[in-house]
C-alpha cells in the first residue's frame, strides 16, 4: 500500500533536543489516547475510525515510502487508547533536526501484516534489534519476549495480577511479597563482556534486606540484576561475582525507570534522565552460569517484596548514554508532538495586525484543543486534529488604552491538512 492510499494521516515529530546523539534502529514508543504527546493531542479519531481493526496502520519514514515495522502492546477501542512500538534496521533518528514520521490509518485498507502485528509476530520482532537478549511489557501475567529469542516468562510462584496502573497508560504487573515469575534457564555468558538493564517499575514496599527486583539468578555468582543493598535505601546493582552499591535512593510508591550498563569491569547504574553513579572500575568476574530470568525475587524463592512492573529490556551491549535517555523519553511519553490539521489565520485590529494576541482552538465537542500567540504580523497557526471541526477564540489587550478585547470566529472551521 502506498502512502496516498490511506485516507487518514497523522505527523508526528520527535523532539531532537532530546536526542543527544543519532540512534539508529531505536525502539520508538507511540502512546495514542484523547491527550498523548508533548502537544496534549486527541487521538480518539484513530479509533473511532479502526475500533478493534488495529491491523489496518502503517507508519512511514519521513520519505512517505518507507515503512517501520510496528509491534502493538496494547489496544484498547473502548477507551481509545494504545501503545506501539516502531522502528526498522537503517532507520536513524536525528539529533540535529526533529525527525518526522507519519501514522496512517484507514478502515477501508486490508490487514498491514507486512509491517504490523502483535507481541511475537515478525514484523513485530523487527523492530528490536539484535543487540536485545530479551524485552518484556508486562501486560500479561506470564508476558512473552518480543524479541526472536523466545525468552518467555514460563513459571509463576504466587499470583501477581494486572493492573490498571502505568506512568502513561496500558497494563503493568504488581507483585506482593512471595511472588515472583522467571523464565526457563537462559545462558548468562552471553552477556560476559558487557550488557546493559532497563527497568521501569514502582517499588510499592521494602520488604526484604536484600530484595531482588529484577534480573538473572540474582541469586549468587553468575548473576546480574537490580537489588536493594543489605538493609538500606540505596539500590544495589549485581554484577556477575560483585555487588556494587549505588548511591541512588529507592524512592517508594513512584514510577522511576533504572537502567544499569556493564562493559569490561565497569559497573554503572542510573535512574531516570539525570542521575549517575561514578562507575565502579573493579574487575569482576565473567558469568558462566545458566541462569533463569527473575521478576521480584531470586530463583529460591527469596528476597521478593512489593512491586509494580511495567517494562524490562536486557541487551547484550552498553547501550549509549543518548540511547538510554531516549529510551526513558519515549517510555514516559516525552518525546513526541503529534499533528494532522492546522488552521491559521491573521488577527487586527481597526485595520493593523496585532502581535502578541491570544488564539485558542475549541473543537466541536466543546474540548480546549490548544493555543498560540499571534508574530508581529498578526499572523497564528494552530495545529489540530484535521478531522474534527473548531471555532476560534481571540483575545488580546489595546497596548495604548489596556483596554481587553475577545473576538470569535464562526463555528465549522476546517482544519487544513499538515504537510
Amino acid at each position: 500500500m502506498a502512502f496516498n492510499d490511506w485516507d487518514k494521516k497523522n505527523k508526528i515529530v520527535i523532539d531532537h533536543t532530546k536526542i543527544e546523539e543519532d540512534l539508529t534502529h531505536f525502539p520508538l514508543t507511540i502512546y495514542l489516547s484523547a491527550n498523548c504527546g508533548l502537544n496534549n493531542f486527541d487521538a480518539s479519531d484513530i479509533f473511532d475510525e479502526l475500533g478493534n481493526n488495529k491491523l489496518k496502520l502503517a507508519v512511514y519514514q519521513s520519505d512517505k515510502t518507507t515503512q517501520l515495522y510496528v509491534e502493538i502492546e496494547h489496544w484498547d477501542a473502548t477507551n481509545k487508547e494504545a501503545i506501539l512500538h516502531v522502528s526498522r534496521s537503517g532507520w536513524v533518528i536525528s539529533s540535529t533536526e526533529d525527525t518526522v514520521i507519519w501514522l496512517c490509518y484507514d478502515s477501508s485498507q486490508p490487514d498491514n501484516t507486512d509491517y504490523v502485528g502483535e507481541v511475537g509476530s515478525t514484523p513485530a520482532q523487527n523492530v528490536w534489534d539484535s543487540n536485545f537478549f530479551a524485552v518484556y511489557h508486562f501486560k500479561d501475567t506470564l508476558p512473552k519476549d518480543s524479541t526472536s529469542n523466545g525468552r518467555d516468562f514460563t513459571t509463576a510462584y504466587g499470583d501477581p495480577v494486572l493492573v490498571n496502573e502505568s506512568p502513561v497508560l496500558g497494563k503493568s504487573l504488581k507483585f506482593e511479597s512471595g511472588e515472583r515469575i522467571q523464565t526457563n534457564d537462559v545462558d548468562g555468558s552471553i552477556l560476559n563482556s558487557a550488557f546493559t538493564l532497563e527497568v521501569l517499575m514502582r517499588i510499592d514496599n521494602l520488604v526484604d534486606q536484600w530484595q531482588r527486583f529484577f534480573g538473572i539468578g540474582i541469586y549468587d555468582s553468575g548473576d546480574i540484576g537490580l537489588v536493594r543493598y543489605y538493609d538500606t535505601s540505596h539500590m544495589n546493582i549485581g554484577v556477575h561475582s560483585d555487588d556494587l552499591e549505588g548511591s541512588i535512593d529507592l524512592d517508594v510508591g513512584n514510577w522511576h525507570y533504572w537502567n544499569h550498563f556493564y562493559d569490561s569491569g565497569d559497573g554503572v547504574l542510573e535512574c531516570d534522565r539525570d542521575n549517575e553513579t561514578d562507575p565502579n572500575t573493579n574487575t569482576v568476574t565473567a558469568a558462566t552460569e545458566t541462569e533463569p530470568i527473575v521478576v521480584n525475587g531470586d530463583k529460591g524463592g527469596g528476597a521478593s517484596g512489593d512491586i509494580t512492573i511495567k517494562e524490562a529490556r536486557i541487551s547484550k551491549v552498553e547501550r549509549s548514554l543518548g540511547w538510554r535517555r531516549a529510551t526513558y523519553y519515549t517510555l514516559l511519553d516525552k518525546l513526541l508532538s503529534f499533528y494532522s490539521g492546522k488552521i491559521s489565520g491573521q488577527v487586527t485590529l481597526a485595520g493593523s495586525p496585532v502581535q502578541g494576541a491570544i488564539v485558542r482552538a475549541i473543537d466541536q465537542d466543546g474540548k480546549y484543543a490548544g493555543d498560540t500567540v499571534t508574530d508581529e504580523n498578526g499572523n497564528y497557526v494552530l495545529y489540530v486534529n484535521k478531522y474534527k471541526k473548531y471555532h476560534v477564540v481571540v483575545e488580546y489587550t489595546d497596548s495604548g488604552t489596556g483596554q481587553k478585547y475577545n473576538a470569535e470566529s464562526k463555528w465549522d472551521i476546517t482544519p487544513a491538512e499538515v504537510s
